[in-house]
């Protein structure tokens, strides 16, 4: 199943506003939108979870440099095909 990818307003605007070059944001949302394809298995393995959010991590190259973003997702609606991002940071 694809899933539709939400963001709370603050991880939303956080992530309008991250100092990217404009090929690091488009490896940044499609780094996103591959996340749209999570595995069930993925969502319910232990490593992957805290309660009722999971974790996940990409990196990605941006003017020459090694970036990780770490996201925090709720997949309380999964079921209905939503993942809602919660919190978002870039290293």
């Amino acid at each position: 199943m694809r899933y539709q990818i939400n963001r709370r307003p603050g991880v939303a605007d956080y992530l309008r506003n991250l100092s990217l070059t404009r090929e690091g944001r488009i490896r940044l949302y499609v780094g996103l939108n591959e996340m749209a394809e999570f595995s069930d298995s993925f969502r319910a393995d232990p490593l992957n979870r805290d309660g009722p959010v999971f974790f996940f991590r990409f990196m990605f190259e941006d003017a020459g440099r090694l970036r990780t973003l770490s996201l925090a997702v709720d997949d309380s609606a999964a079921s209905y095909g939503v993942l809602e991002l919660v919190y978002a940071d870039l290293e």
